[in-house]
């Protein structure tokens, strides 16, 4: 019995010294420390809402499935939020510029697809930032084992980390205009200028939308976001809407001192094809912005 004890304890001692042999080359004992850690990475951290973010795990297990989820909250509260499957690499890895999705909102290589993708929780929520100047929008992105397929997940997050998308940059300057009949807000990047002028007009939906003329703005463009119609003292309905309103912004703009004059007149962004067209007569074709066009159905990139 004696033989038998001692038999097993060298066999056990054996495999024991096995296990520990890596370590033992550094006279260390193994730890936590010294196991792979999954990190996820999102760089830049912090940018304008704008700019390419390059996403990045390590630490998994070779060809390990997991799924990426991407979520922010606005400014009343509604949550916006996309996933993707993936399925690391040989090695442990993903690099959303290279490894494609193969499911979720979204297939193929999409390195910005969580955030194009996102999708209101609450049906007919629109993902429109309010404030431009002095908040961003904090997107949060979890790593999960395995692929899920349910709305609400329970599993335990991997790895997490919240980028910050701003609307707009240091020195940026927002000037409320309320000038005759026309009400908006002109965006001027620092510096004495000048600069190519543009008119925002942001679709058919009334009020003042800025985001987009806060961007163009940090990109070097005096930008008006003008509102037309649903806000403040503007006729609260489209077809009320004085064509020539439109003539007495541009001319507005034109006579700033910080627009570029030797530019093209004005170069407005608009996408009601009414507006268009008298945009066109007033200033020429060549002024006006492509027009943007909506994505067609949520998770399809335009």
């Amino acid at each position: 019995m004696q033989a038998l004890s001692r038999s097993f304890s060298w066999d056990f001692s054996l495999q024991l010294k096995s296990l520990l042999s890596p370590y033992r080359a550094g006279n260390t004992t193994p730890s936590l420390s010294q196991l792979p850690m999954v990190q996820l990475t999102a760089t830049p951290a912090s940018a304008l809402a704008d700019e390419p973010v390059h996403i990045r795990v390590t630490g998994l297990r070779p060809l390990q499935m997991v799924t990426l989820m991407a979520s922010l909250k606005d400014e009343k509260g509604n949550v916006f939020w996309s996933r993707a499957f993936y399925k690391a690499n040989e090695v442990g890895e993903l690099d959303l510029m290279q490894t494609p999705a193969f499911g979720g909102d979204y297939v193929g290589v999409h390195p910005m697809g969580l955030f194009w993708s996102l999708k209101p929780k609450k049906a007919f929520q629109r993902l429109l930032k309010k404030d431009v100047m002095n908040s961003p929008f904090w997107i949060t992105l979890n790593l999960y084992d395995s692929v899920c397929f349910e709305d609400v997940i329970t599993d335990q997050v991997m790895a997490s980390q919240v980028v910050q998308r701003w609307f707009s940059g240091p020195g940026l300057q927002r000037v409320q205009i309320r000038e005759g009949r026309v009400r908006g807000a002109l965006f001027l990047p620092p510096g004495e200028g000048p600069f190519p002028g543009v008119i925002d007009l942001f679709g058919g939906r009334g009020g003042l939308v800025e985001f987009r003329a806060s961007l163009l703005a940090a990109r070097g463009f005096a930008v008006l976001a003008l509102a037309y119609f649903a806000y403040e003292d503007l006729p609260s309905d489209l077809l009320e809407i004085d064509l020539e309103y439109f003539e007495e912004a541009a001319n507005l703009l034109l006579a700033h001192p910080k627009r570029m004059m030797n530019s093209r007149p004005i170069h407005p962004c608009v996408t009601l094809p009414q507006t268009r067209t008298f945009l066109c007569l007033c200033f020429g074709e060549e002024t006006l912005l492509p027009m943007p066009q909506p994505r067609s159905t949520p998770g399809e990139r335009s």
